[in-house]
């Protein structure tokens, strides 16, 4: 028993020379052996562990040559909220989902990157619809691949370029949570307004200024800590939001007992208090 059968081929592992030698067993319950051996160095194992080890050995190498080939893009660098918006007319993907039977809310707009909505219902229709149209799907820089976790079965975003332009999609009006990577869908009430609903604003549809008012306040609130010029801009001049009834029954689930404090410093232009007042509040 022991006895050579053949060589199975030359291996050289970091610059050295081996073989792989088939073998008879060395005894009649062992069954056959393979030895990977130089003059200086021999490795045993069965013939069903080499079969293994070799398959892992392929699938890795496979697996590298993907990889290589199919590293994701470069991530972009989402615009900041203020500066020059980049015209509609230029977002070419955009008119052909306002042809479609897709439901969609444009939520905002900034240079060379617009944001949609995409009806949940919808999202097999939408996919289908861009790549039709040539969209490439990139990686979105608060994606899963960089270890954010979307809570309440919501969807990941997800990011799509043509023309050296870039198509943000969502298929829900999202909150970041205060736990770090982690993202949330604002309340089931301001989903279900938001396709309720709808603001048309030369032909196509855009998030109410309801429900953007509330997303962009829990923004602040939430994932800026902040209010910058362009935020206190946007809350002055839709000031008249405030006088909505539906805005306290939504903010109600939303910030809860902090509603009343909220709205009261935003009628009196307070938002270099309100990131201190949120947090500080204990009166729930």
């Amino acid at each position: 028993m022991g006895e050579k059968i053949r060589d199975i081929r030359p291996v050289n592992l970091i610059g050295n020379d081996l073989m792989a030698e088939l073998n008879e067993g060395y005894t009649k319950s062992q069954g056959r052996v393979i030895h990977i051996q130089n003059s200086k160095f021999r490795y045993l194992l069965t013939e069903k562990d080499f079969l293994k080890v070799s398959s892992d050995i392929m699938r890795a190498n496979e697996e590298l040559k993907y990889i290589k080939t199919h590293l994701p893009s470069k991530d972009i660098k989402i615009p900041k909220y203020a500066g020059e918006c980049t015209p509609l007319e230029n977002y070419a993907l955009l008119a052909g989902l306002e042809k479609s039977d897709v439901t969609y809310r444009i939520l905002e707009n900034r240079d060379r990157l617009i944001t949609i909505l995409i009806k949940p219902d919808d999202r097999g229709k939408f996919k289908k619809l861009f790549k039709k149209e040539g969209a490439k799907a990139i990686e979105h820089p608060y994606g899963k691949r960089h270890g954010f976790v979307f809570l309440y079965k919501m969807h990941a975003f997800e990011m799509y370029s043509k023309d050296g332009l870039y198509y943000e999609i969502m298929y829900e009006l999202p909150c970041k949570s205060s736990t770090p990577k982690m993202w949330m869908p604002l309340d089931k009430c301001v989903q279900k307004s938001l396709w309720e609903n709808e603001n048309r604003v030369n032909g196509f549809s855009y998030v109410t200024d309801e429900d953007i008012w509330i997303f962009r306040m829990m923004r602040c609130l939430v994932m800026q800590k902040s209010f910058t010029d362009a935020d206190v801009e946007f809350f002055t001049s839709h000031a008249s939001v405030l006088e909505s009834s539906t805005l306290k029954d939504k903010l109600n689930l939303v910030v809860f007992a902090f509603s009343d404090t909220l709205t009261e410093l935003v009628r009196n232009g307070q938002y270099d208090r309100l990131v201190e007042a949120y947090y500080s509040y204990n009166e729930y």
